[in-house]
């Protein structure tokens, strides 16, 4: 028991200490804190927060000025709110239909795809025939400019002349001008 004694008169010894060096250092970082009083109170000081011209006023005047401005864009973007969940189940419900249609089509290019294979496979032939025709329709066109370049060439003196016995005689010439020789 006397061991025991001794032990718990250690321990009790052993935390007086203890608890004395936390005081102690307890002591000593108070004192550093109380020695930077002064320093973080003449910081303070130099803030001058009394002045119309500080930014931080500044910022806090402003978000108050808009402040009522974004409270009725708020307001106003909740009253949609209903409507735009009525548009969404709106348009929830067309997608099935929509998917079915889209299956549709899906379906009928199956026939459009093996259709246009085909043509694809038929193409070098129409275009070999479409080239014998425009070598026929090209020449027949070149020779019908050129009769015409020539019955014009050797009518204009003719309507010149015609023209030229209206204004002599302007009552004959009527009669005749519904025959002119570019019409026959």
């Amino acid at each position: 028991m006397e061991k025991l004694k001794t032990l718990g008169q250690f321990a009790i010894a052993f935390g007086l200490v203890y608890l004395a060096s936390a005081v102690l250092y307890f002591a000593i970082e108070a004192g550093k804190i109380r020695s930077q009083v002064p320093l973080i109170l003449s910081g303070l000081e130099s803030i001058d927060m009394s002045g119309e011209g500080h930014p931080l006023l500044t910022r806090i005047d402003r978000a108050l000025v808009e402040l009522p401005r974004m409270t009725s864009q708020i307001e106003a973007v909740r009253q949609q709110i209903p409507q735009v969940l009525e548009e969404s189940a709106a348009i929830r419900a067309l997608v099935p239909e929509v998917l079915s249609e889209v299956k549709d089509v899906r379906e009928a290019m199956g026939p459009i795809v093996a259709e246009s294979a085909a043509l694809r496979a038929e193409l070098p032939a129409i275009i070999k025939g479409a080239k014998g025709v425009s070598k026929n329709v090209g020449a027949g066109a070149a020779q019908g400019a050129m009769e015409g370049t020539v019955k014009g060439i050797v009518g204009a003196p003719f309507e010149v002349l015609k023209q030229g016995a209206d204004l002599l005689t302007p009552g004959e010439s009527k009669d005749k001008q519904k025959v002119s020789p570019q019409e026959e």
